[in-house]
């Protein structure tokens, strides 16, 4: 099935995407290397600001196809499309790379072959972008030129532990997330001047359980990792990703988080992580062109993900703009039939529509977790069925005694069912210890009822952002 897409006039310049490499070294065990390699030479082009790069989370999904380039082409909506091979790794590397107009019945532009030491494929990938961007008469800035004409000889036996590390941080689970660290470790251990390594255990860290990090200690690391990085390597959006996640999401300093996404933007204007979060600091203070201009921007940069486009679609749905959050809902539903956020954002469109059981619906096909027990009890309460509301709420008052609940979801909870000053203890507790989702209590429709409260505005100021009663 192909997914058709249609770009923003923003992006009406040149594109490309890079495809997976195909592994031609006879050993499956170089696949880390070569998603790698994958990875990297997509950051190396994203740097170039004229050129829309789509990202590796979508690219990746066209290793080993047997569709025709054309059509790939058109499911991304790009018109170039680079691919490749590798002969042999080791030691030393063989790499060859075609670049074709896939909107010109996939006439071949340009071809390169690259035998080099390993030590040296940093240069090589920044080598091949200059090449590209050459054959596609996209000039790069005087900046991006700079950094492509840095060179650096690395030490191969780090860099395979750093690419080891960034293939388990792309595999999206908690415990992949771990390994990566690991790997990340183990790399820094090797070479504690290595700005790569530090750059991937700070964006570790960081997207582990978005962003929220198991202890004190282990964000004072995450950041200490990414300054690292950046004094060692002031090129490395990575870094700067990190530090505007690590400060966006636990420490809640919304200027360094702001500077850091535009160093991370800067340095990558293709980010589409740096994009999609860059969003919801901007919901924070209610601008609503510039949350919806990048969470647009991380749906272009990565047309695949179910979670960008739902990402989008809970933006629209904030602000009331219902027919394009179902959208961006279907979409993400489209990429992924189970996408637990393209149901909630679905429910919520229902409600706006008094489609009760419709909502219901939607709602029923949410974990039972205490996040989606939320929204599903917030949807109870609007439906005129309370009664489902208050089993949830008696359930986690019990779950309590045993065990520690997210006393924002619990404030949450309470505050649509109208218990205010349970609400407001809940809720003291969460944005006192800076507990996810606090800062976002003006996000959620429960908080509509107790956001004339006097206590509301106090809350506000200690997150120090600015409130306005509705």
């Amino acid at each position: 099935m192909l997914y058709i897409f249609i770009i923003h006039p923003i992006y009406q310049e040149p594109s490309i995407a890079v495809l997976p490499l195909e592994n031609l070294t006879g050993n499956t065990d170089n696949e880390y290397l070569l998603s790698g390699m994958h990875h990297a030479l997509i950051g190396e082009l994203g740097r170039i600001s004229k050129l829309r790069v789509i990202s590796h989370e979508s690219t990746r999904y066209y290793k080993s196809t047997k569709m025709q380039n054309t059509d790939i082409a058109v499911e991304l909506n790009v018109r170039y499309i680079l691919s490749g091979s590798v002969l042999s790794v080791g030691d030393s590397i063989h790499l060859i790379l075609e670049l074709s107009n896939a909107r010109s019945s996939n006439q071949l532009m340009d071809s390169y072959e690259y035998h080099d030491q390993l030590a040296h494929i940093i240069s090589m990938q920044k080598a091949v972008a200059q090449k590209v961007a050459r054959s596609l008469r996209t000039r790069p800035s005087r900046a991006e030129r700079l950094q492509k004409e840095q060179k650096r000889v690395i030490n191969p036996d780090v860099y395979k532990a750093y690419l080891r590390g960034m293939y388990a941080l792309h595999q999206g689970s908690e415990q992949w997330y771990k390994k990566g660290i690991a790997y990340m470790e183990a790399a820094i251990e090797l070479d504690p001047g290595d700005p790569y390594a530090y750059a991937g255990l700070a964006l570790g860290y960081a997207t582990l359980g978005h962003g929220q990090v198991d202890s004190e200690a282990s964000f004072a690391r995450a950041v200490n990792a990414a300054n690292k990085a950046i004094k060692l390597d002031p090129s490395l959006t990575e870094a700067y990703t990190a530090l505007a996640l690590l400060h966006l999401y636990h420490d809640w300093n919304w200027q360094l988080s702001n500077e850091a996404f535009k160093r991370a933007l800067a340095a990558n204007p293709n980010n589409a992580i740096a994009h999609a979060h860059y969003a919801w600091y901007h919901i924070l203070f209610e601008d609503m062109d510039a949350a919806i201009k990048h969470a647009k921007l991380a749906t272009y940069l990565e047309p695949l993900s179910p979670a960008y486009h739902a990402w989008l679609g809970l933006l629209y749905c904030h602000y009331a703009n219902y027919e394009k959050a179902e959208k961006a809902a279907r979409k993400a539903l489209t990429l992924n039939n189970t996408s637990e956020q393209g149901n909630l954002i679905l429910g919520w469109c229902n409600l706006h529509k008094k489609q009760f059981r419709q909502a219901n619906t939607c709602y029923d096909r949410l974990p039972e977790t205490p996040h989606w027990e939320t929204m599903k009890a917030y949807c109870y309460v609007q439906s005129g069925q309370k009664e489902k509301a208050l089993e949830i709420w008696y359930r986690f008052t019990q779950l309590e005694e045993n065990q520690e609940l997210n006393p924002c979801y619990m404030g949450l909870l309470a505050a649509c069912l109208g218990f205010n000053d349970r609400a407001f203890e809940y809720l003291n507790t969460a944005i006192e210890s800076r507990i996810f989702p606090g800062a976002y209590l003006n996000y959620f429709p429960h908080t509509k009822n107790i956001r004339k409260d006097p206590r509301y505005a106090l809350l506000m100021q200690k997150m120090q952002l600015n409130y306005i009663p509705e």
